[in-house]
């Protein structure tokens, strides 16, 4: 972990005022603009300190139910869309209207699917290639009235967004 203020007192001359931000550490997973969909249940399910399969239905019922997008391809990982085709079925997907459309294997729409509505066994092959992006995950989190999780946001993240956050999370 890089500690901010530290490295900030080392670039400023000595006697020169220093800025003080509590809770200014920076840690790599807080740059990371998308994480797969397994990656973010296991992560969050280690944070939260509940199984891992619960929270892998959580995500799923977010996804297919609440509006949390997730997408089978990363648009910056992709120097052309217009090109971008794996030779499998993707489908458009809104759960809510009015919101931005979702592009999903097929496959893993009806597996997410599945698991909500006939409780089927998350299995992680189907969902391989699914990626939820930092912002919707934000989005999302705050629409529930959820915290935002450690492993993904800062202290100063998380300190922005405070006054809007539920004590607690139960799937």
């Amino acid at each position: 972990m890089i500690r901010l203020d530290e490295l900030e007192a080392q670039a400023q001359p000595q006697g020169a005022a220093r800025s003080f931000m509590p809770e200014t550490y920076m840690d790599v997973g807080h740059q990371i603009d998308s994480h797969r969909f397994w990656d973010v249940a296991e992560l969050w399910s280690q944070e939260m300190l509940r199984h891992h399969s619960l929270m892998v239905r959580a995500l799923a019922k977010a996804v297919v139910r609440d509006g949390l997008r997730l997408q089978s391809h990363v648009p910056a990982h992709v120097a052309n869309d217009a090109q971008f085709c794996w030779g499998g079925e993707l489908v458009g997907y809104v759960s809510r209207p009015g919101q931005p459309p979702s592009l999903l294997r097929t496959v893993a729409l009806r597996h997410l699917e599945a698991i909500v509505e006939k409780a089927a066994t998350p299995d992680r092959e189907r969902l391989r290639e699914e990626y939820v992006l930092k912002i919707d995950f934000r989005q999302w989190l705050l629409a529930q009235g959820l915290p935002l999780p450690t492993f993904w946001f800062s202290p100063a993240e998380r300190h922005r967004v405070s006054g809007f956050v539920k004590p607690s999370f139960s799937p």
